[in-house]
């Protein structure tokens, strides 16, 4: 690690230290967003990353979730901690037959503190919101940011950055695809689209005209990535978002539906302006598919070899190696936790994930965390997340953590007369 990278950790750590809880979690999000992996890097810090460090200091800082809270969660939320429980075991014993080698080690760590630490922390309404909301506002910003990219043609500020450090630019496409502060389209589509849904849930439920306007910039920002898979993540997210929103019954309908015409008009525009319609007929796009479904084949074969056993924590590349000469990386989340971490971890893993959005659709704050955890495992399952972007793991065990927090939602509340001449009086709808 470069001795500004010591420096930055260190300062980072201190503050932190002074924040409370909650703005620990809005500090993740604008770390992430500002200072982004690549950065991270190209300073040296790949054992320890500052969205490490503030988890780790939000977790001593929150302390771990009580037996009381775990029962207020019911059976998907026991069977979300056993998951989790199972998993740092799994995770442990993968580690110990690999000898502790320096990739696999350090991709445990990330994994471990990252994405499973958070699910054992008491998490609050108040982390929940300031989470998302952080999110939503951030993704605002920059979506207005990369449509300013797309529409000049470089990045303001990071490219300049990027190109001080030796960082090569991964412009390679037919069309410029525009990127943001992350480096990469995919990486801005991502949390674009996570941040549209955020932004759009949050207005349903306060009406504040800034989360709104943030939802829309997010989308159109997302746009400009061109990301395929951020599109369909995102149009999944909306479809739960938008029965979530139906079903907890908190708005006004004519309200509801301007804003999802809002929203929607805002992406479509942005669809029709030609850049996706591009990127889809393009022969970037062919050769895309054609490399992915190669390493996808290559990926299945070195699962059935080794019985869906571990193949090497963090270095799936590695592990398929075999049946892809070319070097391809593989890009798909999804299998490279099938690759690394083996058939029966990955079914574990994903088994807590579920659990955490059914806990989190019964819940009064939870239940608009859902669409943002879908929206985000469906759009990383598109590319090498897992294995090559550590700064990634806090996001996702944050998100998986906050679906599990809040109370139950209650019955709405209906107003039946009593009797003629007198108050009318509150009953609970019985669903």
């Amino acid at each position: 690690m470069t001795l500004i990278g010591v420096l930055l950790l260190t300062l980072l750590g201190l503050v932190s230290t002074r924040l409370a809880p909650s703005k620990l979690l809005v500090t993740i999000v604008i770390v992430f967003a500002f200072f982004p992996t690549k950065l991270t890097f190209a300073l040296g810090m790949r054992w320890v990353y500052p969205g490490l460090v503030i988890i780790v200091i939000w977790a001593l800082r929150r302390g771990f979730v009580s037996s009381t809270e775990m029962r207020s969660r019911g059976f998907s939320g026991w069977v979300a901690l056993g998951g989790a429980i199972c998993t740092v075991y799994y995770l442990f014993f993968v580690l110990m037959s690999e000898n502790f080698g320096t990739d696999h080690t350090v991709w445990a760590l990330s994994f471990g503190v990252g994405v499973l630490l958070p699910l054992f922390v008491r998490t609050t309404e108040d982390d929940a919101r300031s989470f998302a909301s952080a999110w939503a506002l951030v993704g605002g910003v920059l979506g207005l940011f990369t449509l300013i990219e797309s529409i000049i043609g470089f990045v303001p500020v990071y490219g300049s950055i990027y190109s001080i450090l030796g960082i090569e630019s991964i412009q390679h496409w037919d069309s410029y695809r525009a990127e943001g502060t992350f480096g990469h389209p995919l990486y801005a589509g991502t949390f674009l689209g996570v941040g549209a849904l955020a932004a759009l849930m949050l207005w349903m439920r306060n009406k504040r005209p800034i989360f709104l306007g943030a939802a829309a910039a997010s989308a159109v920002g997302m746009a400009s990535t061109v990301s395929r898979g951020a599109f369909v993540a995102l149009g999944v997210g909306l479809v739960l978002a938008f029965v979530l929103t139906l079903g907890a019954r908190r708005t006004r309908m004519p309200a509801n539906i301007a804003a999802w015409m809002l929203f929607l008009t805002s992406l479509s525009i942005a669809v029709l302006s030609g850049s996706l319609l591009d990127r889809l007929n393009s022969s970037d796009a062919e050769s895309s598919d054609v490399v992915r479904q190669g390493v996808y084949t290559a990926a299945m074969e070195v699962v059935a070899d080794s019985g869906g056993m571990p193949n090497g924590l963090g270095t799936s590349g590695e592990a398929i190696a075999k049946y892809n000469p070319q070097g391809f990386p593989l890009e798909s989340a999804f299998w490279q936790l099938m690759v690394g971490f083996g058939v029966y971890g990955t079914i574990v893993f994903l088994a807590v994930v579920l659990a955490a959005i059914l806990v989190a659709i019964r819940r009064e704050t939870g239940f608009f965390i859902a669409p943002m955890l879908v929206c985000f495992c469906l759009s990383v399952s598109s590319y090498n997340m897992l294995d090559e972007l550590r700064t990634f793991h806090p996001l996702l065990g944050l998100l998986v953590a906050m679906c599990l927090t809040g109370a139950p939602r209650r019955a709405p509340q209906v107003r039946v007369p009593n009797s003629v001449g007198r108050a009318p009086r509150a009953q609970a709808v019985v669903s």
